[in-house]
């Protein structure tokens, strides 16, 4: 089932690439790891099964090529907890990613996400983690959210 604010958060990723990496590479949407080796070995000869284990692996919302930095971005228009947690699989399964092995060797892997409020406890999780973390609200996602009623400072 799709999220309700899926749409706004694709949005706010949009803006906020555009604004920070305007000329930048950028892949959306995109599958981190590999599937499991066992699961190449017992079923070597059964592609679709393969597919279907390989459909659930996460995605990203976006892998940017910065230089020598290859950042993994995610954006939550709510401070969402999730969103630190989920950096972390991302960042451990970045480089076993088979269409990107060679794209990801060698370069320094730095996480972010892209949140729409302030959120004390998840900025303090995202430091603990190793995670960059930003606050952009452009005036739409502000006039959504009060909207909702969801103030720009959380201690949630």
């Amino acid at each position: 089932m799709k999220r309700v604010w899926h749409e706004r958060e694709v949005r706010l990723l949009h803006e906020y690439l555009a604004k920070r990496f305007p000329k930048n590479d950028v892949i959306l949407n995109t599958r981190v790891g590999d599937i499991p080796e066992e699961i190449k070995v017992r079923y070597a000869g059964d592609p679709m099964t393969q597919e279907t284990y390989r459909a659930g692996l996460p995605r990203a919302d976006a892998i940017v090529f910065d230089g020598d930095v290859v950042w993994i971005i995610e954006a939550k228009l709510e401070a969402e907890l999730a969103g630190a947690a989920q950096l972390t699989m991302y960042r451990s399964r970045l480089p076993s990613t088979p269409k990107l092995v060679d794209r990801v060797a060698g370069k320094q892997i730095k996480t972010l996400l892209v949140v729409g409020r302030e959120s004390r406890n998840l900025e303090d999780l995202c430091r603990e983690l190793g995670h960059e973390i930003v606050i952009f609200q452009p005036p739409w996602a502000a006039i959504y959210m009060a909207e909702r009623g969801i103030k720009r400072l959380s201690f949630g």
